[in-house]
């Protein structure tokens, strides 16, 4: 079961399985292809759990080439499955003269990604600083790249007066932007702040919140955490009749699969 004890509740980045409710009330925030894009990437990961992906004996860039053009896509993939151990792909990729801006946008979250669970936290919080969107999302990296920016400071305890800030301002914006998936991250990334420091009400009301707006789009799937910290708030405040439901979703929405290693405590 994903823990939601301490700071280490924010697993809320690339979940493969989850039921993601379509955007059918965010038009124009996020692109039309987005849903299909991160289906086929949680679907490829699934599939291919624990399968060697090295090809020519090597993980770097020969892993994530196709028909010669690296993929940050597969490159994502990979580096999900296999968190921290891909940093030197993600910085030659980074590196290489030739690459674009949309490249670069999508594997620079991937990179924040390898520096944090490779236990670089002070550059990853440095490079995700730097790449947070603004608001309205309007790609699937940049919701990468916003909850990875929350949960680096979260689980570090750095700057965490300046997330409060930061993602109240964003609920607000998100809500009155249709933003629903700024809008859950933002209420979800408060939430934590709040169970973690012993305010469990003020928690609960927050999680309630994400869920709402994460039941209308969920790009990097934090329902089933949203309900883990669901049980985390029923146990500390005595509400003992709300367990087993929160528990029984958060089962329910991580299947049978189990949860993947970045949503582990």
């Amino acid at each position: 079961m994903t823990s939601t004890i301490g700071t280490t509740q924010l697993k809320i980045v690339f979940a493969r399985r989850v039921s993601i409710a379509p955007a059918s009330r965010c038009d124009g925030i996020i692109a039309t292809n987005t849903q299909a894009h991160i289906n086929v990437s949680w679907r490829s990961i699934c599939l291919n759990r624990g399968d060697d992906q090295s090809s020519r004996g090597t993980d770097s860039r020969a892993y994530c080439s196709v028909n010669g053009v690296s993929s940050p896509l597969r490159l994502r993939v990979a580096s999900f499955e296999r968190l921290g151990l891909n940093v030197s792909a993600t910085a030659e990729l980074l590196s290489a003269p030739e690459i674009g801006t949309d490249i670069r946008g999508q594997v620079e979250p991937v990179h924040v990604a390898n520096l944090f669970y490779s236990g670089r936290t002070g550059e990853a919080l440095e490079l995700a600083t730097t790449i947070r969107p603004e608001l309205p999302l309007r790609n699937l990296s940049q919701a990468i790249a916003l909850s990875l920016w929350s949960r680096v400071i979260l689980e570090t305890g750095e700057r965490w007066t300046e997330l409060a800030v930061w993602m109240t301002s964003a609920l607000e914006n998100g809500v009155r932007l249709g933003d629903r998936a700024a809008a859950g991250q933002a209420a979800y990334s408060l939430a934590c702040l709040h169970f973690s420091a012993g305010r469990y009400i003020d928690a609960g009301r927050l999680v309630a919140e994400a869920e709402v707006q994460l039941e209308y789009h969920d790009p990097v799937g934090l329902l089933p955490v949203a309900d883990a910290m669901q049980v985390g708030v029923a146990c500390f405040s005595n509400d003992s009749a709300a367990i087993g439901p929160a528990l029984n979703r958060c089962r329910a929405r991580v299947g049978e699969a189990g949860p993947l290693a970045h949503q582990q405590p």
